[in-house]
């Protein structure tokens, strides 16, 4: 008896998710704690026909200063594309069809750029 596997699917939101934890300390800065999760869509899985999910992450703990700002950074996407014009027919022709394409490759570098600036509310 031959035991086929069935896959399972879970469907997940691909979004950004920062998620803050800030602690005030006797020295009256701002200790975070910061956490990043960026999903987005990845390639298609062929056996089940959905997307799997790219999920860049960042994890860092940075003291600031009442009012100061801190940057985080690090999270990068890379993406190639490639588009292909051509006229037809003449781009059918052997010999000079080369003459009427045109092929453009290109690739896209992002970084996500994180600015954060904690206030300390003083309550009397």
């Amino acid at each position: 008896m031959a035991l086929t596997m069935v896959p399972t699917v879970q469907f997940k939101t691909a979004a950004l998710k920062l998620q803050v934890t800030p602690h005030i300390t006797p020295a009256g800065t701002v200790l975070m704690e910061v956490d990043v999760d960026n999903g987005s869509p990845g390639e298609k899985i062929p056996e089940t026909g959905n997307f799997a999910i790219n999920t860049e992450r960042a994890q860092t703990t940075v003291i600031v200063k009442d009012g100061a700002t801190t940057v985080i950074g690090g999270i990068t996407r890379t993406s190639d594309a490639r588009t292909e014009k051509s006229v037809p027919v003449l781009s059918r022709i052997p010999l000079i069809n080369w003459l009427f394409r045109n092929r453009i490759d290109e690739t896209i570098d992002d970084e996500l750029l994180i600015f954060i600036t904690p206030r300390i509310v003083k309550v009397q």
